[in-house]
């Protein structure tokens, strides 16, 4: 007997697999071999093997190349993988099920293991509406009829949210109306707004409703070149930048409840050793650690190598005595990989002669652990030296796309494995 179910993608780096049940229906040699599939065209992946004596296994490793590769088709394509339980063995005494009746939640193909999507409720066709409230049709789940199978279990209720009505429909009658309702997509929670223009801050629009002007700002004063970085799906952190006259931001940090479109400044009282609000460094987000590193900049024409880390548990900086070959740069990009930083590109102190020498084309790395820089060594055609330009972790692979190169600008891509 072979069973199976439907892996998300991308393939996880670690499975947990447990048996529940009265193992006495069948023969003491019986165990449950545990594979991951991809396709019928490649060799499945063992995973382990499950028993009387083994309940369970946990297994954490390496994913062979021909299945990680399979599996990033079928993530394009927007097909899942299967895990197979394969029951080795003799069923002794009738038939046994210890699974329970109740039906389990499962994520759906395309749906994302670690950002959750909102909850659509699968839409049953039923032959006549019960009743009607406001633009919402509630429908009683009805007995299974005999004669007729059913493969998967009804909802106790079904909510359909409807279009609002025309002005032809509003003139019909009430009767007339249900009978030409026409169903829009179900949507459960209210959606986000996705905004695209500049919109006042909440202090400033109760000051303009009774002309008054505000005493103090509810957001960040106006700036350029800062940098930005989540530190949760809700949350998102903004430190430095330049602003006015080409001066430091005063108000350097800010952290914005996404959800709630709320700011909320940081920077009283100050806690530890403050970075410099320069222009030109980056801020990146660690979610093992839960810490930020903000790492290089300018201020008064001047490059700065010292690196700051920002523990968003207790919000206190932290100036890192860093050993090692130690870049100063601005104009970089950053990326947290292993717990360790990637710096790649970016000006040199020269760089207010705007020449091609002033640019890099080196990677360098910080090791938090040991707080040391290191170079690796890279094979293959290096890019070219380039500042202003971005760098993407996607899985293992570091994707490096334009930039500049004075009086150059780039729109070739790289990818560092």
């Amino acid at each position: 007997m072979c069973y199976q179910i439907q892996l998300p993608l991308p393939l996880p780096k670690q499975l947990v697999v447990f048996g529940l049940g009265d193992w006495n229906h069948y023969s003491q040699d019986t165990s449950i071999t545990v594979e991951v599939l991809v396709n019928p065209d490649v060799k499945s992946q063992w995973i382990g093997k499950l028993g009387s004596d083994v309940r369970s296994l946990v297994w954490e490793g390496d994913w062979s190349v021909h299945v990680l590769m399979a599996s990033l088709k079928q993530m394009d394509s927007g097909n899942p993988v299967k895990l197979l339980l394969t029951v080795n063995g003799q069923l002794l005494q009738g038939i046994s099920n210890s699974t329970p009746t109740h039906p389990f939640l499962a994520l759906e193909p395309t749906q994302s293991p670690v950002l959750p999507e909102d909850p659509m409720s699968p839409i049953q066709v039923l032959d006549d509406p019960t009743e009607v409230k406001g633009q919402n049709l509630e429908v009683t789940a009805r007995v299974q009829r005999p004669g007729k199978k059913d493969l998967s279990p009804l909802p106790k209720r079904l909510l359909v949210h409807f279009a609002p009505d025309s002005p032809a429909d509003q003139k019909a009658p009430k009767e007339t109306r249900r009978k030409i309702c026409k169903p829009s997509a179900i949507q459960l929670k209210k959606p986000r707004k996705v905004l695209f223009e500049p919109t006042a801050c909440k202090g400033e629009q109760d000051a303009d409703e009774f002309g008054l002007v505000s005493p103090s700002p509810v957001c960040p004063s106006p700036r350029w070149c800062h940098a930005m970085c989540l530190s949760d799906p809700e949350t998102a952190i903004l430190f430095g930048g330049e602003g006015a006259n080409q001066q430091p931001c005063k108000d350097a940090l800010w952290k914005l409840e996404i959800d709630n479109d709320f700011w909320f400044p940081m920077d009283l009282p100050p806690l530890g050793s403050v970075p410099l609000c320069s222009h030109g460094h980056t801020a990146t987000y660690d979610p093992d650690t839960k810490r930020i590193y903000v790492f290089g900049g300018m201020k008064e024409g001047k490059c700065y190598s010292t690196i700051y880390i920002l523990d968003t548990a207790t919000w206190k900086w932290l100036l890192v005595t860093a050993k090692g070959k130690v870049p100063t740069l601005a104009y970089h990009s950053a990326t947290i990989y292993h717990k360790e930083l990637f710096i790649f590109g970016g000006a040199f102190p020269k760089m207010a002669s705007f020449e091609s020498r002033a640019c890099s084309n080196m990677l360098y790395i910080f090791n938090s652990e040991y707080k040391i820089w290191y170079q690796p060594i890279v094979e293959g055609e290096k890019p070219l030296p380039r500042l202003g330009h971005s760098a993407t972790l996607l899985r293992n692979k570091l994707v490096i796309f334009g930039g500049q190169r004075t009086p150059l600008y780039l729109n070739d891509v790289h990818i560092l494995d």
